[in-house]
């Protein structure tokens, strides 16, 4: 907790440059260049009054923000740095042993960003501050004007970003009507980790076992480590297959018959198909 208060009194006061009074440390007096929290913002006004040009990033110090320590460091850049660089070491590693996506290493942002506008402060380059939220306003922006079309109309094929995100629902209704006319003790079984985790939440008020179906070679995630077919759950299984033909599966059970295939609806122009199994008598890896 110390640490994090030093942090807070060392570390970014963000200012609008309207032609307002610096922002100051809330214990401090009104700033001024000598106690290191100068008005940089004077500096980028333009004439025409009450106008807002842009925003500041100024480092904001209880004291000089030139007091460095023996290497040359500002205090508190230790503290971002454990924040920000194992993780980022961490999933280049984890990249080289097996894969890893970039999102993972978003813990590290928040850090890395104090840390780097902080750097660019005390070099007095603010332009790529500036350029960072200029363009994230603008896909923000972006984003949101195509979200907001996605909701009352659905969007062209060659725009909508949520393709990814559409059908589910309808699948999950479909392995439900189909289950209307299957024996209770069948079990519901995916052949992809996608279409495992999206029936896991819309199926979530389900009576029947879901399970993953494994092809061969060892355990890709961490579904078919903790829910695979197993005996106890594989006498009776609805295979719901992302891929056609799945010899590696299909040849696990004493008898599999294709009794449906699925075309469902994910936007404009897209569609994913399934297979429906009907498998029995599972007979192990």
């Amino acid at each position: 907790m110390v640490g994090i208060a030093q942090l807070v009194e060392r570390l970014v006061v963000v200012q609008e440059v309207a032609g307002s009074s610096p922002v100051t440390h809330p214990n401090s007096s009104a700033a001024s260049p000598a106690d290191g929290c100068s008005d940089r913002g004077r500096h980028l006004r333009r004439p025409g009054a009450g106008r807002i040009e842009g925003f500041v990033v100024t480092t904001c110090p209880v004291q000089d923000a030139r007091q460095f320590d023996g290497a040359g460091r500002v205090p508190g850049e230790r503290f971002l740095i454990a924040f920000a660089v194992p993780v980022l070491l961490l999933m280049v590693l984890q990249s080289g042993i097996s894969r890893a996506h970039a999102n993972w290493a978003a813990v590290s942002y928040v850090a890395g960003t104090v840390l780097v506008v902080g750097w660019l402060e005390r070099i007095r380059q603010p332009w790529p501050v500036r350029i960072s939220l200029v363009l994230q306003l603008v896909v923000f922006v972006i984003f949101t004007t195509f979200f907001a079309g996605s909701i009352h109309s659905t969007l062209p094929k060659a725009v909508d970003i949520f393709h990814q995100m559409r059908g589910w629902r309808g699948l999950a209704h479909q392995v439900q009507q189909q289950l209307n006319t299957a024996p209770n003790d069948i079990a519901v079984a995916a052949d992809d980790r996608e279409v495992m985790a999206e029936l896991d939440y819309y199926l979530r008020d389900r009576t029947f076992p879901l399970v993953i179906a494994t092809g061969d070679g060892p355990p890709g995630n961490q579904y078919e480590l903790e829910r695979p077919i197993t005996a106890a759950n594989g006498q009776h299984v609805l295979l719901v297959a992302r891929y056609p033909d799945r010899k590696d599966i299909l040849g696990k059970f004493t008898q599999s018959r294709e009794v449906s295939q699925w075309g469902i609806f994910a936007g404009l122009g897209r569609k994913r198909d399934y297979y429906i199994y009907d498998l029995t008598g599972f007979k192990g890896s």
